[in-house]
């Protein structure tokens, strides 16, 4: 299914991240928190959660995207 081809990409794509970016998304999107509070936690400034959040998102959807791409031609 679809979804779940989705899901094993998103799997593999965050396991690729690196540690730091790994981090900074299980702690926007699994524990909740907000980007001021991501950046109180790792004393680093809001600007750079913005930018390392941005980056982290881009290189998920641009991996998805591949992956997805060569399972449809396999």
């Amino acid at each position: 299914w679809a979804g779940d081809a989705k899901l094993a990409a998103l799997t593999k794509c965050l396991a690729d991240l690196s540690p730091k970016a790994q981090e900074i998304i299980r702690l926007r999107y699994l524990r909740e928190h907000s980007p001021p509070e991501i950046a109180r936690l790792l004393s680093r400034t809001v600007n750079s959660i913005g930018v390392a959040l941005a980056k982290a998102r881009v290189a998920l959807r641009d991996c998805i995207e591949r992956r997805l791409r060569q399972e449809a031609t396999t």
